[in-house]
């Protein structure tokens, strides 16, 4: 549950179980079947972290402070570099990949790899 706030949170308020299924999967390079993950976001939605609407894919976080506790979950530094930059990476392959079920591409996924990229700029480390 952890992780998947931990990526949510380093994508925007509101994200698809989709996306953040392949994120975790590409993240911990483990298996987790979708329906593994819709119990640890109904979980999260029960303690009152996400919140999500009867039949919908979305989740989004409950309150901003919660997304905002969740990305602070990887201190700054080199960690939260290295994640920026796999999510950047990540969302930018998706956003050149795959269009959206309505044919058009997610325009956000590009916004936030650009956004996850362009913090890493002017990093003065080397990520690997």
């Amino acid at each position: 549950l952890q992780t998947a706030l931990l990526l949510a949170a380093y994508t925007r308020s509101t994200i698809n179980i989709a996306m953040l299924h392949t994120l975790i999967v590409a993240y911990t390079e483990e298996p987790l079947n979708l329906k593994e993950l819709e119990k640890l976001l109904e979980t999260a939605v029960i303690e009152g972290l996400l919140l999500n609407s009867v039949g919908s894919s979305d989740y989004r976080f409950a309150h901003d402070r919660i997304q905002q506790a969740a990305y602070k979950l990887i201190p700054s530094g080199p960690e939260q570099n290295k994640l920026r930059l796999f999510i950047g990476k990540k969302m930018f392959e998706l956003a050149s990949s795959s269009p959206s079920s309505n044919g058009t591409s997610d325009d956000w996924n590009i916004f936030v790899a650009a956004d996850h990229l362009n913090s890493l700029i002017n990093t003065e480390e080397e990520i690997d």
